[in-house]
């Protein structure tokens, strides 16, 4: 018997990692704990798996024919780069992957990480992400994208 049915072997696995579930409180605080969810990212999906039951919780699924290029997880974000230019953040709220933003860069994107300034953080703050075509590396503030800096690099950024 497969304990862990829904995970994806069959194709290749762009990240992977156990996140901290993400708890929303009567007064609209939330709060972070160690959880059992798990997370697949491929190149067509992006599944929460819960490890205490084997279960596929949620996926998030490019539109049209988008594929994820590249992706990065935090202990509660997945941040993920597709076909086109397009930068999807994902946050796990409760047992569900919901999308927070997305941005429309329209240019293809050569690498992509969370910044994680705090040891102890449960959630980034800031990406970071390199362009093919200008050799720039941009630092972007989360959740809304918003352009901290950015360096032109003589070498592409990877």
């Amino acid at each position: 018997m497969n304990e862990f049915a829904e995970l994806k072997i069959d194709t290749p696995t762009l990240a992977a990692s156990n996140v901290l579930q993400r708890k929303i409180l009567a007064s609209g605080k939330s709060t972070y704990e160690d959880s059992a969810y798990f997370i697949q990212v491929t190149q067509s999906a992006v599944l929460l798996l819960d490890t205490s039951y084997g279960n596929l919780e949620d996926v998030w699924v490019p539109e049209g024919k988008e594929k994820i290029l590249m992706a990065d997880i935090s202990p509660s974000q997945v941040c993920v780069a597709l076909t086109g230019g397009r930068v999807i953040l994902l946050q796990l709220n409760a047992d569900r992957l919901e999308v927070k933003r997305f941005l429309d860069l329209r240019t293809e994107i050569s690498s992509l990480s969370f910044s994680h300034p705090r040891k102890a953080a449960a959630y980034s703050t800031s990406i970071v992400l390199g362009f093919w075509s200008t050799h720039e590396v941009q630092v972007l503030s989360l959740p809304k994208f918003t352009l901290e800096c950015k360096v032109k690099l003589s070498r592409l950024p990877r």
